[in-house]
């Protein structure tokens, strides 16, 4: 796959647990400095903003800006208190951290759409297990933020539900999310065996080997931007779509 892609389009990478360490791994992880300096030495990066902090940062194409969050190096552990003092983005509290990072990123981005890319499920009516449903307290800090400054073309990106794909249209998840499904694992049901509720539907109990697709469109006749998220099986059949638009 890389020998026929790699000369042909840009890959953007970030980790999640087993590319960090252990299974829900965080960052009191004993290979935290080993798998940062591991990452780097073997995926190309663009600038980072805080280099000696951890690999999250931002790129932008066109209308689209990308904010590929690092949810390991920084992140508290799983079974901690659920409370302003929890956190997935900034645990350690460091100089130039990851959450006051993502809020100026998303403040001063002119672009139409804004991807968060969360390798953790960020829905919290999804899986109740490493993921953003034992942060809830950040989460919402973060949706009130997005909200209270009127950013609006907000759009989450999310692994880790090990299913076959699913969306939500922001009625369970604040906004747009699509879980991209696993390319790697052959389980036919979401991890822990909770899918949790998907406005658009999730897909499970079926191979779930598939990708995810994100395509931007502007009708130049109507002025309206949209944003079309897709769910598909690995031999390219649409399992779930879901438009998101903007006038």
């Amino acid at each position: 796959l890389s020998t026929r892609l790699t000369p042909y389009v840009p890959f953007y990478h970030t980790w999640d647990d087993h590319d960090y360490g252990g299974n829900n791994a965080d960052r009191t992880s004993q290979w935290k400095n080993e798998a940062t300096q591991a990452f780097k030495e073997y995926y190309s990066l663009p600038d980072l903003p805080n280099p000696q902090g951890g690999l999250w940062y931002s790129f932008r194409y066109a209308q689209a800006e990308i904010f590929m969050l690092d949810l390991r190096s920084q992140r508290d552990p799983d079974g901690d208190p659920d409370n302003a003092d929890k956190s997935m983005l900034d645990g350690a509290n460091i100089p130039n951290g990851q959450k006051d990072w993502l809020k100026s990123a998303l403040l001063a981005s002119t672009a139409r759409w804004k991807f968060i890319v969360s390798s953790s499920v960020w829905n919290p009516a999804s899986k109740t297990t490493d993921s953003w449903a034992i942060y809830r307290t950040e989460q919402t800090e973060l949706a009130k933020f997005i909200r209270a400054n009127n950013l609006t073309g907000v759009i989450v990106l999310s692994g880790d539900l090990h299913s076959g794909g699913a969306i939500d249209s922001g009625v369970y998840s604040y906004f747009p999310e699509l879980s991209v499904p696993t390319t790697n694992i052959e389980q036919i049901n979401c991890t822990g065996d909770i899918c949790g509720l998907w406005s658009e539907g999730v897909i499970y109990n079926v191979d779930p080997s598939g990708y995810g697709v994100v395509r931007v469109e502007h009708d130049a006749a109507t002025g309206v931007d949209r944003v079309i998220l897709q769910a598909k099986a690995q031999d390219g059949t649409l399992r779930l779509q879901y438009t998101v638009s903007l006038p």
